[in-house]
């Protein structure tokens, strides 16, 4: 399993509608996502609007790098309108692995409750 994190930088006239604007993508991108083998949950959408609010950082997880090369490669085609209409560079893409820490060792029970 693999977390896929994209990176979308839109143009300073689309900034006031960036939640219908990643709609748009995401109608675009999402079914076939959606009916792939290594789909692995639904994305998140991330913007940091005080320091980066031209980009959107799009979060979710799949089965392996290699199918998610396939996938994006097929959407290359599809969002080329997009990118050139709302985008003012291609959408960069990166996989990233979680690293274990002692946290995920944890009971979830002991997770926020005060002890005694």
């Amino acid at each position: 399993m693999i977390h896929v994190l994209e990176t979308w930088h839109f143009k300073d006239e689309h900034l006031g509608d960036i939640a219908a604007v990643m709609q748009t993508m995401d109608e675009l991108v999402g079914p076939a996502a959606h009916d792939h083998p290594a789909f692995s949950g639904h994305a998140t959408f991330l913007r940091d609007e005080v320091n980066d609010p031209a980009s959107v950082k799009v979060l979710y997880q799949w089965r392996s790098p290699e199918e998610a090369d396939e996938l994006i490669a097929g959407e290359d085609l599809v969002i080329a309108e997009f990118t050139q209409k709302y985008c003012t560079a291609p959408r960069e893409v990166r996989y990233l692995t979680e690293v274990p820490h002692t946290h995920d060792m944890e009971d979830d029970h002991e997770h926020g409750h005060a002890h005694a």
